[in-house]
């Protein structure tokens, strides 16, 4: 068999057949045959027995193997779950151990790192025999076959005769033989083979390497075991998968007490393997996952550092030798649709309410997650879909209409309240509900429904209901204490909400308010009954005719701190205000009252003397410039005058000083005795 077969039929110099970006064309047989060759006919291919499926995104795969003594099980997986597997893959061999787990590498490097040629000669024909250039090699053309050592391949142009009028270009290969150095002209056809088996060899691994590194659709993992006898080898790993989703029928019973709920698991099959009569579990889990490559290489940059090469310079010189080092880092929500009308309905040929029995799965919960367990297995190809049954049964319900003062929009919204009295949780998934003969009615959601709690889930708007609501806040002082010079004001604030629901006469559905939390202090004064306490706040009944009213008071109590030397509060107003306040904070207003007008009386005073002082500098400052303006004035009489008012203004200037200064003092004095007193003010 030729180790390396270049069948020049396909190749043709110089025209648009010579297509050099086609690298391993002519050598498909050859790596065919290598790859038959890696696949051990002993090898075993495990069978997907049980799967688990979760919403976090991830699926356990659980596969198994009959084998005897030592073997190796093989498994495929598809390209995107390689890091995965090799992540989260666990053996459980009842009577052996597991030896190792190989598989192919992960890029064309690795692939081509045996390879005894560079890489880039597979682009063509002419670049794979330069590359072979010194090895031995034989040829056999048409007419004759040539054996010796590969020295040269040149490409020539050749007239094509009288027939082909176009140059035809040729392959010639200078070969060294026995007889001395000879040129062969590779003729269509030819085959040319390595003489060096085990360089043969080589290249045929490497080709097979390398086409396995290029296929990325799927890995093949072969895990090797070892042991005596026959036994069930059983493997699980992780792998991404879609989210598994739930959703549910609702069928409410004509006597307005119960209802029947049916839910399924719409699911997809993204493993790669096809599902045959399985055991397939759904979890409602969170846990937590992540990826890693760890199938690609991974490589740490590390520093290069010179070698530490000694150069004697000539002896002339005589300056020894120079060591050169260098070193390089390392890099391191939908709207509801309208309810129905109450009236009469034409009734559906087929009525909800005959809803074919189903199996239900088994219900296992723990306190982070849910797990239902199919009772029959499940077959479903690779690739594809499925919807299964997985609860079937009847619930309390209680039809009711649901007022959210959270919204703006004005509108009730038809709901049903339900009870979960089963044994586990149920997760959460769309609803589709039906009523009778009515049919369907609407859409609404189901968040996680633990088991002994209620959910109401809102399916359309009634907008015949006419609502009202008046919300009134007012605030009430409850004391204050101050402590050195800090007063903390205490406060009630009551918030009154009227509401009011006109509905159609005979609508005797209760409402559900469903009314937020004023604040975290803050408490429900009335209704005292009917009152639910929701997370976020309370869910009172409503109920009665056709008109119906309440009216909800909450209360909160608040406190003001107030830094009495900083605030800019009017005192005497505040102390009109609140004429309820205790005898000794009304003694110390009082006192800090006259205070600040002794302070505010200085201020007044400072200032007045200021704007006085000013005022005389001003004016003797316009009578300087008059006379500096005006040299002869000075001798007139006019001159003279303002000589003398001159004179009269520096004596008043300095008493103006002198005034301004007290005035300081005085206010000083005040400052400091109020700031006394707030600093050591202190009532309970």
């Amino acid at each position: 068999m030729p180790i390396l077969e270049l069948p020049q039929s396909s190749y043709k110099p110089g025209t648009a057949q010579d297509n050099r970006s086609a690298p391993m064309r002519p050598f498909l047989p050859a790596l065919s045959a290598a790859l038959l060759l890696t696949v051990p006919v002993w090898a075993a291919e495990p069978q997907v027995t049980a799967v688990l499926l979760t919403q976090a995104g991830v699926a356990t795969v659980e596969q198994e193997a009959k084998v005897s003594g030592d073997e190796t099980l093989d498994v495929t997986v598809p390209f995107s779950q390689v890091d995965d597997v090799l992540k989260s893959l666990i053996v459980l061999d009842p009577a052996g151990s597991v030896q190792r787990v190989t598989l192919a590498g992960s890029s064309d490097e690795t692939a081509m790192a045996d390879l005894p040629i560079p890489p880039d000669a597979l682009t063509s024909t002419p670049a794979l025999l330069q590359a072979l250039v010194g090895q031995s090699i034989e040829i056999d053309n048409t007419l004759r076959s040539q054996k010796g050592r590969l020295m040269a391949v040149v490409e020539r142009e050749e007239m094509g005769g009288k027939d082909k009028p176009d140059p035809v270009r040729r392959l010639v290969l200078s070969l060294l033989t026995d007889s001395g150095v000879t040129e062969t002209i590779l003729e269509p056809g030819a085959t040319v083979r390595l003489s060096d088996k085990a360089l043969q060899a080589r290249l045929d691994r490497a080709l097979a390497s390398l086409a396995n590194s290029r296929d990325r659709s799927a890995r093949t993992l072969s895990v090797a075991v070892a042991g005596q006898g026959e036994r069930v080898v059983k493997l699980a790993y992780v792998v991404a998968a879609p989210v598994w989703k739930a959703t549910y029928r609702l069928d409410l019973a004509p006597d307005g007490k119960t209802a029947r709920l049916q839910g399924w698991a719409v699911l997809e099959n993204r493993t790669g393997k096809d599902w045959k009569n399985i055991r397939l579990t759904l979890s409602s889990g969170q846990p937590v996952t992540f990826r890693q490559p760890l199938y690609a290489s991974t490589w740490v940059d590390r520093p290069e550092v010179a070698l530490n090469v000694a150069k004697v310079k000539p002896l002339e010189a005589d300056r020894g030798t120079v060591t050169t080092m260098s070193m390089v880092n390392a890099s391191p929500v939908p709207a509801p649709v309208l309810a129905p009308p109450m009236g009469k309905m034409q009734e559906f040929s087929v009525a909800p309410r005959a809803l074919a029995a189903v199996p239900v799965a088994t219900a296992d919960e723990s306190l982070t997650q849910i797990s239902l367990t199919l009772p029959q297995t499940i077959s479903v190809a690779a690739g594809q879909s499925l919807s299964v049954p997985i609860v079937d049964k009847t619930v309390p319900a209680q039809q009711v209409l649901v007022w959210n003062t959270r919204e703006a929009a004005n509108a009730l919204q038809a709901a049903v309240e339900l009870t979960n009295a089963g044994d586990s949780s149920l997760p959460p998934g769309a609803v589709a509900l039906y009523d009778g003969g009515r049919g369907f009615v609407g859409d609404g959601r189901l968040d996680l429904f633990p088991k002994g709690e209620n959910r109401f889930i809102s399916y359309a708007r009634d907008v015949q209901a006419k609502l009202t609501r008046q919300a009134e806040t007012t605030a009430h002082s409850t004391g204050i204490t101050i402590l050195r010079g800090v007063a903390t004001r205490r406060e009630k604030m009551e918030t009154r909400t009227k509401l009011r629901a006109v509905l159609k006469e005979g609508d005797t559905r209760p409402i559900l308010v469903d009314f937020p939390r004023q604040g975290a202090d803050a408490t429900l004064v009335a209704p005292t009954d009917g009152v639910r306490e929701t997370p976020s706040g309370y869910r009172i009944s409503l109920t009665g005719g056709a008109d119906r009213q309440m009216e909800i008071v909450t209360q909160r109590i608040g406190a003001t701190t107030i830094n009495i030397a900083t605030s800019t509060i009017d005192w005497v107003q505040f102390r009109q205000d609140n004429g309820d306040l205790p005898e000794p904070v009304r003694a110390a207003l009082d006192k800090l009252i006259q205070l600040n007008g002794k302070f505010a009386d200085a201020q007044n005073a400072l200032t007045l003397a200021e704007s006085t002082r000013s005022a005389s500098a001003a004016e003797q400052k316009r009578l300087r410039e008059s006379l500096s303006a005006t040299p002869a004035l000075e001798k007139s009489d006019l001159g003279k005058r303002y000589m003398k008012d001159l004179l009269s203004l520096e004596d008043a200037l300095a008493d103006q000083q002198k005034s301004i200064d007290r005035a300081k003092q005085a206010l000083d004095s005040v400052k400091k005795e109020r700031d006394a007193f707030i600093a050591t003010l202190s009532i309970p």
